[in-house]
């Protein structure tokens, strides 16, 4: 294949599944993102931000259980299909396995301290029965992420962008009609709704497209799995061990302060305005890694630097693009929220000048994984940024509330771009 059509193949399979997977993230986290503002409306800024309290202490156990399940699978998947199909079905059985495990697991753990992370960590004992309730979105979603990894990994974009869909609009439709009819207890039952039925699609969708091209799923190949595991999924799990728990650490921090309800409702709100900004630049890479490791599985290394350097300035990009957008709209944006969220713009432009170093790392990452770099990942980026970011939420969050864990966020951010960039560096784009 000649250079110009071989470059004309990576186009066309980035554009395309690039599009898919907007549409159904587009229709996921519009939904979040309106819902949001819906029900900060209805249950007021200390009300939205108890309920925030408990949607972060179950996203963040969700994905903590998870181990970078949904990743790895995703990424073995995408090399394997074509290259190792048998290895790639056994896989697939293994991690399904563990995924239900950790999820009903986490479940059963957060079902049973729930109490105690509402007294202890929040010092809001009267959240208690609403974070034992939520515990029951805690299973669905770790399985949601090993699905979405599967799905992914089979570039199956179609079947995600339905599924996510699906998922978001019933959670738009669910949490805000609940809470108008029942309060904090209604949003957080249409969360655990929402959840279920997005499982339930996404369940669907994976079976559907192992039964139509004929994939069985093969009795597990341990030795080989278990290498794999090592080597790429160990590392990936502690990063979310150290990630996960830095943020949440800076959300109970504000919650412990005396305005707590108030400064975790205008830095979660500020912090959804700012997320839109690395919406575009998430769908690319999501199928950039995919398309990467395919490539890398075939040995097509023209293809694999081509589509690297091609993702790489595409995300930087549309972050630009964005970055001035938000900067631009955020205060109005935040005013949506209600008149107290306005108040938070200046925690929103600490956030917006984040996303830049942050849109780098994730595209800078895509070499690191697919050249199964993990540990040195971990090691070398994850860990200094996490604790970077824990460090300075444990000095600034009581004197500056919100704005201090905005900073602590930034200054995570800073540094793992240029470890990152570092590290990518020294790889190189070789096969």
């Amino acid at each position: 294949m000649s250079s110009t059509n071989s470059l004309s193949v990576v186009r066309q399979a980035y554009s395309i599944n690039s599009a898919l997977f907007l549409a159904g993230t587009s229709a996921a986290q519009g939904s979040v993102f309106v819902a949001g503002m819906v029900l900060a409306n209805i249950l007021g800024h200390v009300g939205y931000g108890d309920y925030m309290l408990t949607y972060t202490t179950v996203v963040t156990l969700s994905q903590m259980a998870q181990l970078g399940i949904g990743y790895m699978i995703s990424r073995y998947l995408a090399e394997y299909r074509h290259s190792a199909p048998e290895r790639a079905r056994s896989l697939l059985s293994t991690l399904y396995k563990v995924a239900l495990g950790l999820g009903g697991s986490a479940t059963l753990f957060l079902l049973m301290g729930a109490d105690v992370v509402a007294r202890d960590s929040f010092l809001r004992p009267e959240l208690g029965g609403s974070i034992r309730f939520a515990s029951f979105a805690v299973w669905f979603a770790a399985v949601n992420g090993f699905l979405l990894g599967a799905l992914a990994g089979l570039q199956r974009y179609q079947h995600i962008a339905l599924s996510l869909a699906v998922g978001g609009i019933s959670y738009l439709a669910l949490t805000t009609l609940l809470a108008a009819w029942s309060g904090q207890t209604g949003a957080i039952a249409g969360f655990v709704a929402a959840q279920g039925i997005q499982n339930l699609a996404l369940t669907f969708s994976v079976v559907d497209v192992l039964r139509k091209h004929h994939v069985p799923i093969n009795p597990s190949d341990r030795k080989a799995n278990a290498a794999l595991v090592v080597r790429f999924g160990i590392p990936g799990a502690l990063s979310g061990f150290t990630a996960l728990p830095a943020l949440w650490l800076g959300n109970m921090l504000m919650a412990r302060q005396p305005t707590g309800s108030h400064d975790v409702a205008v830095y979660n709100a500020a912090y959804s305005v700012a997320a839109l900004v690395l919406f575009l630049p998430n769908v690319l890479n999501s199928v950039g890694m995919t398309l990467l490791n395919t490539y890398r599985g075939l040995g097509d290394r023209d293809s694999y630097r081509r589509l690297f350097l091609m993702n790489l300035a595409f995300t930087l990009a549309v972050t630009l693009l964005g970055i001035v957008a938000v900067g631009t709209l955020g205060h109005a944006i935040l005013s949506l929220y209600g008149p107290e969220f306005a108040l938070g713009y200046p925690v929103l432009v600490v956030l917006v000048a984040a996303v830049l170093p942050e849109a780098l790392t994730i595209s800078m990452n895509q070499v690191i994984q697919s050249k199964e770099k993990m540990w040195a990942a971990l090691i070398g980026v994850n860990i200094p940024r996490d604790m970077l970011i824990a460090t300075t939420c444990l000095i600034l969050i009581p004197d500056y509330g919100a704005m201090g864990m905005a900073y602590a966020y930034l200054a995570g951010r800073l540094l793992a771009a240029c470890t990152t960039t570092a590290l990518t560096w020294r790889l190189g784009l070789r096969l």
